[in-house]
């Protein structure tokens, strides 16, 4: 009996021992893993400062929109940039589209957002107005989110393109009034992009090669002077 005894408690002794060793084990696997948690929490919130820095350095907006609920978040101030006087960031696109997006881009912005949910790509250019009536022409650009757990949910882009759009009109002004005053000209009168292409003629010149204007929009030099080419291209090399 007294053998038996011995051996219990022997056991038992060996048993405590390897419960106070699994314990000390467990206390360190969880220090190492609240030292993980915290190094990576930390990395993570220094990575999302310095894409919020840079999108805000750009003037992007960032953006994250669930189609299945219509829930649209923006993940940083853009927005509320572009548009001063709004108080309350909307929560969903159907909330932009009725309130923000001018309605003259309305049924385009939700067709977008709808092509956007059953395809996975957004893309939209289009007005915004906000409240004081200052407009603001914006590009959106999205896509559907590759990560796990994240179906049906797209991440992307926002940028008041304003300026280019400006830009743009004045570049196309400018365009009408060469092609009004060119067209009237008694001197042929051509525009050669790079690779010898032909972008502009106005009449005389096509009428001087017994062609439209139009027959020579987009069209090689070479193939449209066929033999003169060889007269032609020397000078335009020096070009």
């Amino acid at each position: 009996a007294n053998l038996a005894l011995a051996q219990a408690n022997i056991a038992l002794d060996t048993e405590v021992r390897e419960r106070r060793i699994a314990e000390l084990q467990l206390r360190e696997l969880n220090a190492a893993l609240d030292r993980s948690v915290t190094e990576r929490t930390r990395a993570l919130s220094a990575s999302d400062a310095r894409l919020r820095l840079a999108t805000d350095a750009v003037g992007l907006g960032i953006w994250s929109w669930q189609p299945a609920t219509d829930v649209w978040i923006w993940e940083n101030e853009w927005f509320g940039s572009v548009h001063a006087n709004v108080n309350e960031t909307p929560r969903s696109a159907a909330l932009i589209a009725s309130d923000f997006v001018h309605a003259d881009d309305r049924a385009a912005f939700l067709q977008a957002v709808k092509a956007a949910a059953q395809h996975g790509e957004l893309h939209f250019e289009g007005c915004l107005q906000s409240g004081d009536g200052h407009r603001h022409f914006v590009e959106f650009i999205g896509k559907r989110s590759t990560e796990p757990g994240g179906e049906g949910h797209l991440m992307g882009t926002a940028r008041d393109i304003s300026e280019r759009r400006k830009a743009e009109d004045t570049l196309r002004e400018r365009e009408r009034f060469l092609s009004t005053v060119t067209a009237a000209a008694h001197i042929g009168l051509a525009v050669v992009e790079p690779g010898d292409v032909y972008r502009y003629a106005n009449a005389a010149y096509s009428q001087m090669l017994d062609l439209d204007p139009e027959d020579l929009t987009g069209r090689p030099v070479q193939a449209v002077l066929g033999a003169q080419w060889a007269q032609a291209e020397p000078r335009l090399a020096r070009v």
